[in-house]
């Protein structure tokens, strides 16, 4: 079978969710190139809970790709607004005779319909949302008006597969073998990536610590980090 780009798909009658997943925010002004330096090198180093992220690239929008294929999200900064779409628009309608190893862990044969990949599609866009919110959160300014075309509430914990509080995978079980913390039915989304994140950024700042790296830049880096860790605390 030929192994041509696909072209972008149109909207399927049986898709859960749009291939277009629009959200934004505004806030006070900040300085945009301070901005966008600190979401591309925050976007660089952060693990998603499910997607693993290939490359990051700063163009007119910044633009993330995901080791899953024909997956990426675009966030678009300014002065005083961000806008994030999760782009989904060149997943293919079937799979058919594709290379589906990267697939096989979350969709069926047409992943639009199939509720447990577009349910991580979902949680990866709330996560960066989460994200941008936290990072612009930090600098120092209050945000209003958030817009999410396709919000989480709640996780089920067997969807996530993993211990919310210490990340050891823990499914089909009632309390955490490693942490001994038990483990609810679902859980609040955002009280479940605070704790993702905090896990994130307090283990980047022992990594930075113990680095070797220029002392201005390692000021600089640990003074962002424990930013995005206070600003946690009231999110």
């Amino acid at each position: 079978m030929a192994s041509e780009e696909p072209g972008p798909c149109l909207e399927g009658e049986g898709d859960l969710i749009p291939r277009l997943i629009h959200a934004s925010f505004e806030h006070d002004p900040v300085d945009l190139t301070s901005a966008r330096e600190n979401i591309f090198g925050d976007l660089e180093r952060y693990r998603h809970v499910f997607f693993t992220t290939m490359k990051v690239l700063d163009e007119k929008e910044i633009k993330v790709y995901y080791h899953i294929q024909y997956l990426s999200s675009r966030i678009d900064p300014g002065e005083g607004s961000l806008g994030l779409v999760t782009d989904l628009s060149m997943v293919p309608d079937q799979l058919f005779e594709k290379d589906t190893k990267v697939w096989m862990k979350y969709s069926k044969e047409r992943p639009l319909e199939d509720e447990t990949f577009t349910n991580h599609v979902r949680f990866m866009h709330n996560e960066n949302l989460f994200l941008m919110e936290l990072i612009i959160r930090s600098m120092g300014v209050e945000i209003r008006d958030i817009q999410n075309e396709a919000p989480m509430e709640t996780v089920s914990m067997e969807m996530l597969g993993t211990c919310p509080f210490c990340g050891t995978v823990c499914r089909g079980m009632v309390r955490c073998k490693t942490c001994q913390k038990p483990l609810p039915k679902q859980m609040d989304f955002r009280k479940l990536i605070k704790i993702h994140a905090r896990r994130q950024y307090g283990d980047r700042l022992v990594a930075v610590k113990a680095s070797r790296m220029d002392e201005d830049m390692r000021r600089r880096i640990i003074s962002q980090v424990e930013s995005r860790i206070r600003t946690l605390k009231y999110m």
